[in-house]
């Protein structure tokens, strides 16, 4: 049996869903799968050691302009440089991206 909730508790668990998001790998057959989703769903984009960063934030434009809300990884371990890291941020910028996750990365060696 399923219990009943009362306002506010079904108002919690509404806000909870809300900020929920997918995590996703960017692959050849994706982005036909992301449409599933609801528009406007938020959807992580992670950053593998084979694909790097810069895959991860050209991903993250071609599935924001689709209308998702992208959260990207950025693995620091994948970021060369201060340059690089500035153009990866104005990149992102642009695209109106205001949330990333910056995890150390995967890569046993960085490359910066």
């Amino acid at each position: 049996m399923i219990p009943v909730r009362d306002e506010r508790e079904t108002a919690a668990m509404h806000s909870a869903v809300s900020k929920a998001y997918l995590e996703i790998f960017p692959t050849a057959t994706i982005v036909e799968r992301l449409a599933l989703l609801q528009p406007g769903s938020r959807v992580a984009v992670t950053c593998s050691p084979a694909k790097g960063v810069d895959e991860t934030v050209a991903f993250s434009e071609t599935i924001t302009r689709l209308g998702y809300k992208v959260i990207p990884h950025l693995a620091a371990r994948a970021v060369r440089d201060r340059a690089h890291l500035v153009d990866i941020t104005n990149q992102l910028t642009e695209l109106g991206i205001d949330i990333i996750f910056v995890p150390g990365g995967d890569a046993a060696k960085p490359v910066g």
